[in-house]
């Protein structure tokens, strides 16, 4: 692969001196004082008969497109052409190096006299750019498209050949490509060009067409060459042009070949292009400036969640100096944290421009400082999203790093990566940072405070309060999305009825949902809430019809579903058993989520509890069984529901609530199984049951 990284560094005053005594006293002036001067050195390993240069150099502002012009040591101007240029990102820069020069002097910022434009004629160039919602059948279509999404580039980049698995510029969906190339074949006769693309592809020859594979498929039908076209071509160069786009799915782009005299097709290989020759940064210097004029930086990796570029990420990211010797570097992030070392790697809770500044000493003296913009982005060259080893490596340095320092996007952030992954224990830490600056979470960060309230109920955390203040806190967030805002309320608003048997507040949140901004699953649970807060009010008949407007699967008298129904409530019993709460908890809730009338019943709320208590979240199991009692008083589980109740209350620790309940399971219910169970369970003093 032509492409590579490169890296620059900052210099003491003595070697910027050095490196200004090097340049002839005809060589380009500064334009002013501002700019920045890079020497790039060719690569060892670069091909010697190249006369394109590829470089990339790092530019210290976030400026999109700066002035770039290119001289050799001696002060002659040469051609030169951006490749790529974003802000944040480094700069890729191609230049004439005919003259075959061991290194070169890249000026950012400047406008040198004699500088021209510089069409580089070698390697083979790949632009990718953002997808309309369509798939193209005809070549005229996907050029009408390809020339409408002018301004929506998604990068540039020099690649070896036609031979992509994947998106080089972003996530492999929904984008379209062109790969520009200059090969040179030292024979005539007719060559045989063939695509395998997913999705379609259109191939030209020296703007001629020679094959293609439009629509939208896979690869299966193309893999042996059979969208294929000859060309009579003479010795020499020639221009290939490449274009491809992807939809959803899988992404594949191969330009394959049969020069004369070959018996098969092949991939046509980067040997095949024009060399470009790789040059690397080794110096930066400012006119009059000691301190640092720029340093390096590049993606080393990513873990992702989602897929497709569509999920929050870690982002590793290699900063380094070049010069090195008897200089020492400090690294000050955005983030909070801090680095030192000549080389270091820092992993970002967040994409996006994120500042660094860099502080750089010499025997113990400090020599300037430098604050850049970088882009921080996915490594999108990573075959796997979220590679174990990597997760290990960042989760280890962000638990080492300290929370309640932290700027609340990041933390926010770092919320949502830890809830998905998920991760309990630094979701725990992390909550305990965003409870006490709640109020800085605004806008799109108060999603951090939804997803830790729903962190906080876990089964293994059970922070109740905690809970209910982060999804208060997420109510009030200033700026926040109303769907963002209507989630919170109705999921306070069951937590304060099911934890905390809170009826009126609970009652208040859920009158604050503005059920049209909730999915469609949260407004049938918003009427279920609401059945729920009814019932526990003492309005049974209200809950009931509440339950009913909710919509259930089963019509009155289905024979299937009542047989469906019992297979999973004695599914359910056996996992309890065999001490498998959470598929008994699955179980018993897919029966209330298709028929909510359920809820007033106690045989599938008996197992709820049971469940709830096992697992010591004893709120809920408590809750439940108030809500039995209420919604059936003269149900001939009545005494398993007091039992369940004195079976909570002894986990819980309150032996006098527990005492209380098993005198009146006693005295209601003297002949009862729960009855002769719960003399075992609680002592009492002074003639209580036992």
């Amino acid at each position: 692969m032509v492409q590579g990284s490169s890296s620059c560094g900052v210099r003491t005053v003595a070697l910027l001196a050095a490196m200004a005594a090097a340049v002839s006293a005809d060589a380009p002036g500064w334009v002013g004082s501002g700019e920045v001067r890079f020497q790039v050195a060719r690569d060892k390993d670069s091909p010697a008969a190249a006369t394109v240069g590829w470089a990339r150099i790092y530019p210290p502002t976030a400026a999109a497109h700066p002035d770039v012009a290119v001289a050799t040591d001696a002060g002659a101007v040469v051609g030169s052409h951006v490749l790529w240029s974003t802000p944040g990102a480094p700069i890729d820069l191609l230049f004439d190096c005919h003259a075959g020069a061991a290194s070169y002097q890249v000026y950012l910022g400047a406008k040198l006299p004699g500088s021209q434009r510089f069409e580089p004629q070698a390697g083979v160039v790949l632009e990718t750019r953002h997808r309309p919602g369509a798939a193209f059948d005809t070549w005229t279509a996907f050029q009408e498209a390809w020339r409408a999404s002018a301004n929506e580039v998604m990068g540039r980049s020099l690649v070896p050949n036609v031979f992509d698995g994947f998106h080089r510029h972003g996530p492999s969906v929904d984008y379209m490509s062109s790969y520009h190339g200059c090969f040179q074949v030292a024979k005539a006769g007719e060559y045989v060009f063939a695509t395998v693309s997913d999705d379609g592809s259109f191939v030209f020859i020296d703007e001629k067409p020679v094959c293609a594979w439009p629509g939208t498929h896979g690869v299966d039908g193309g893999q042996r060459g059979q969208h294929q076209g000859p060309i009579t071509l003479s010795p020499g160069r020639h221009v290939l042009d490449y274009y491809h786009f992807q939809g959803a799915g899988d992404t594949y782009a191969e330009l394959a070949w049969r020069p004369p005299g070959a018996d098969r097709l092949e991939v046509m290989p980067a040997s095949a292009f024009l060399p470009v020759a790789r040059f690397a940064a080794k110096s930066a210097e400012r006119r009059g400036a000691p301190q640092p004029a720029a340093f390096a930086w590049e993606m080393a990796g990513h873990t992702m969640l989602g897929g497709e570029g569509g999920g929050p990420a870690l982002v590793d990211v290699h900063l380094r100096l070049i010069d090195k010797a008897n200089l020492g570097a400090r690294w000050v992030f955005d983030d909070g944290s801090t680095a030192e070392g000549v080389e270091v790697e820092h992993c970002f809770p967040r994409t996006g421009l994120r500042t660094v500044r860099l502080e750089v000493g010499q025997g113990g003296h400090p020599v300037g400082t430098l604050s850049q913009e970088i882009l921080v982005h996915p490594q999108w060259l990573q075959a796997e999203d979220f590679p174990d080893h990597r997760w290990q490596t960042q989760r280890k340095d962000l638990l080492e790093r300290s929370f309640p320092s932290m700027p609340e996007s990041d933390l926010a952030a770092l919320v949502l990566f830890a809830r998905g992954v998920p991760d309990l224990e630094m979701l725990s830490r992390l909550g305990a940072a965003v409870l006490t600056r709640a109020r800085e979470f605004t806008g799109g960060d108060a999603a951090a405070l939804l997803a830790l309230g729903f962190h906080f109920q876990h089964q293994d955390v059970r922070q109740y309060q905690a809970a209910r203040d982060c999804l208060s806190a997420c109510t009030l967030a200033a700026k926040a999305a109303p769907e963002l805002v209507a989630s919170a309320h109705l999921h306070l608003g069951g937590l304060l009825l099911h934890a905390f048997f809170d009826v009126e507040q609970s009652r208040a949140q859920l009158d604050a949902v503005q059920a049209d901004k909730l999915s469609g699953d949260d407004q049938r649970l918003l009427k279920m809430y609401q059945g729920d807060a009814l019932l526990a009010s003492g309005n049974v008949e209200g809950a009931r019809q509440r339950y009913l407007a909710a919509g259930t699967a089963a019509a009155p008298g289905d024979l299937r579903y009542a047989l469906l129904r019992r297979t999973r409530i004695e599914t359910a019993r056996k996992y309890i058993r065999q001490g498998d709460y959470d598929a008994a908890e699955e179980t018993v809730r897919s029966i209330e989520w298709e028929t909510p009338i359920e809820r007033m019943g106690t045989e599938t709320g008996l197992l709820l509890a049971a469940v709830w208590t096992a697992r010591k979240e004893l709120p809920f199991a408590l809750s439940a069984c108030r809500l039995m009692l209420i919604a059936a008083p003269d149900d001939a589980r009545r005494p398993e529901v007091l039992l369940a109740q004195v079976q909570a209350h002894l986990a819980a620790g309150h032996l006098a609530e527990a005492s209380a309940i098993a005198r009146q399971l006693i005295s209601d219910h003297p002949y009862s199984e729960a009855a002769a169970r719960v003399k075992d369970l609680v002592v009492v003093a002074q003639g209580a049951p036992r």
